[in-house]
């Protein structure tokens, strides 16, 4: 089992008032799978999968990674972890608007023991697999939307990591757009990585 959440519980402090947005959420997700979790607006996917990437802890319950507690392997260095395993798409990009594209790309790799020249050529290549490498010495506030999604989604990549979480990935996205993505999206599925929606 890849990914394997028990009775996990995620409660928000407001105002001394205790906001309880995950009840009792059990989870199994096996290498290669193409998972959606779907929901009304305000009912915790974010939440759900920003404790799946490590970015959020959940109030109680048990979360293991390849059967091992999360607590126990974020002990040392959480950002190391998260960078191996993770590659996150947010709805939003979360770009860096005076950065180029290709700097933009290369921003997971500073975690890494590598050449700038190694961070460059594999930004290429996760820039030629989105279709952008013409743009890549482009400033981000130059694209278009889509563009800035797949700039997102190379720099999801670049890491080669074994998971992908894609916070609503097309929610700002015309519908053809948002189909190019999703179609991106299945084809990284078909190419072996896990996919959590």
């Amino acid at each position: 089992m890849l990914l394997e959440l028990k009775h996990i519980y995620k409660n928000y402090l407001q105002d001394k008032i205790v906001i309880p947005v995950l009840k009792d959420v059990n989870i199994s997700i096996d290498e290669g799978e193409y998972v959606a979790i779907m929901g009304p607006s305000g009912s915790g996917k974010s939440t759900l999968l920003n404790i799946l990437g490590l970015i959020d802890v959940q109030s109680s319950g048990n979360y293991y990674i390849e059967g091992k507690e999360v607590k126990d392997l974020m002990k040392n260095k959480p950002n190391l972890v998260r960078n191996k395993l993770f590659g996150f798409i947010f709805q939003y990009y979360t770009l860096l608007k005076q950065y180029t594209v290709i700097e933009n790309v290369m921003l997971p790799l500073t975690y890494r023991k590598i050449s700038n020249k190694e961070r460059v050529e594999k930004s290429i290549l996760y820039l030629k697999k989105v279709g952008l490498f013409h743009l890549k010495d482009k400033k981000i506030n130059k694209l278009s939307g889509g563009q800035q999604q797949r700039v997102a989604i190379a720099r999801a990549l670049v890491t080669e990591p074994e998971i992908i979480l894609a916070d609503e990935p097309t929610g700002n996205l015309d519908q053809k757009t948002g189909q190019d993505i999703m179609d991106l999206l299945i084809e990284i599925n078909a190419a072996g990585k896990t996919v959590i929606i």
